[in-house]
């Protein structure tokens, strides 16, 4: 499968990191999924994302969750097939109140792929991360020393780090 990344980025600016990790799972543009965020008789996209959209946005689009987990563990405890959407949250002084660490997450799209394919893809496969900051796919490692430890720190100065709180994983 080809990793696309929604074109219509820079054009859409309802959209956040819900919506376009959505798309990137997909393949979509931000376009073709903005209906499926929306919620009320208008079908508004509200500015945010609990596990309930993500859920009912996916079945929309056909693209029904296959599992999920509020316990994802580490990245290399994740399914190496399907394409998965990441709930990451950003941890500090707010952790024991849920509202206030609802408004200290981001989500994005993860793949792992096997570079080597008539090797094991428990032993050679490595994970990319769509990331709605850089609008494309990149290694996983990269993404979380360059673009998520800093954005934690930026947006949350008394971070203490992150971690994923919720992983879905989309049906093929």
């Amino acid at each position: 499968m080809t990793l696309r990344v929604p074109a219509d980025l820079a054009k859409a600016k309802w959209a956040n990191c819900g919506p376009a990790a959505i798309a990137a799972a997909c393949g979509l543009d931000l376009a073709d999924v903005k209906r499926a965020v929306g919620s009320g008789k208008a079908r508004r996209f509200k500015g945010h994302m609990g596990v309930h959209d993500i859920t009912r946005a996916l079945g929309e689009l056909e693209r029904p969750i296959r599992s999920t987990t509020s316990r994802p563990g580490e990245i290399e405890t994740w399914p190496r097939e399907g394409i998965h959407i990441g709930m990451v949250q950003a941890l500090g002084p707010w952790d024991r109140n849920p509202e206030a660490a609802a408004r200290r997450r981001h989500l994005v799209a993860v793949r792992w792929s096997n570079p080597y394919p008539w090797k094991s893809a428990n032993e050679y496969a490595i994970w990319r991360v769509y990331d709605v900051n850089w609008n494309q796919w990149i290694p996983g490692n990269v993404w979380a020393r360059l673009l998520m430890t800093p954005l934690c720190r930026k947006l949350w100065p008394e971070s203490t780090g992150w971690r994923f709180s919720w992983r879905g994983t989309i049906r093929g």
